[in-house]
């Protein structure tokens, strides 16, 4: 089966496990379904360390294969689905890395962490556009992530994009920035947007 083909088998996984999660909440007792959830979610959590612990060593493809079926037993599982997006893009599989940080950016509602990867993954692919969005996307859910605030200058700078959100955000990026190499990117990119924001704002008056 191909990666494609497993993400999508993954997903009808998570449909089917919904129906079950439902289907058991009617209930008022402990049923046999609530109990093969509890095993399914102890096996997964078992099988998610194994997959860090090769992910840690380097072994990609059998952090893969262990996520994956991690995953099958736990599809709600966020943090599996964006350390599976790790796995995918460390192997130069753009597309379902795409698409497991998509999964992990619906079950982890306030994380910034699957847009911040999703920015990272298409910048690298050259794709500033849809790079900018999801870094964008990140710092909705918080503000102060210096990880999107990087990405966001750079593809800002490749676009030659300048507003005052983007301002705001530099501002405070220049603000928590401490190292020295990033430092000067995002104060310069600072001065960049400033300069065109007042000099849009002079125009219009």
């Amino acid at each position: 089966m191909g990666m494609t083909a497993q993400v999508l088998a993954l997903l009808a996984a998570l449909g089917a496990a919904l129906v079950v999660s439902s289907n058991a909440g009617c209930a008022g007792h402990v049923t046999p379904a609530a109990d093969d959830a509890a095993v399914n979610r102890a096996e997964a959590l078992r099988l998610m360390g194994e997959a860090q612990r090769a992910q840690s060593a380097g072994r990609f493809a059998e952090a893969q294969d262990l996520y994956v079926a991690a995953l099958k037993l736990e599809p709600s599982a966020g943090a599996g689905w964006n350390n599976l997006g790790l796995v995918f893009m460390k192997q130069g599989k753009a597309m379902e890395a795409a698409e497991a940080f998509k999964q992990a950016a619906d079950r982890l509602p306030v994380d910034p962490r699957p847009y911040e990867n999703l920015g990272l993954l298409y910048g690298e692919r050259s794709h500033a556009e849809d790079s900018l969005k999801y870094y964008m996307m990140s710092l909705e859910r918080d503000p102060n992530w210096l990880a999107s605030l990087r990405g966001m200058s750079l593809q800002t700078r490749k676009l030659g994009r300048a507003d005052h959100t983007i301002l705001e955000a530099l501002d405070r990026a220049v603000m928590l920035e401490n190292d020295a190499a990033w430092k000067p990117v995002i104060e310069r990119e600072r001065m960049r947007v400033r300069a065109m924001v007042e000099a849009r704002e002079k125009a219009e008056k």
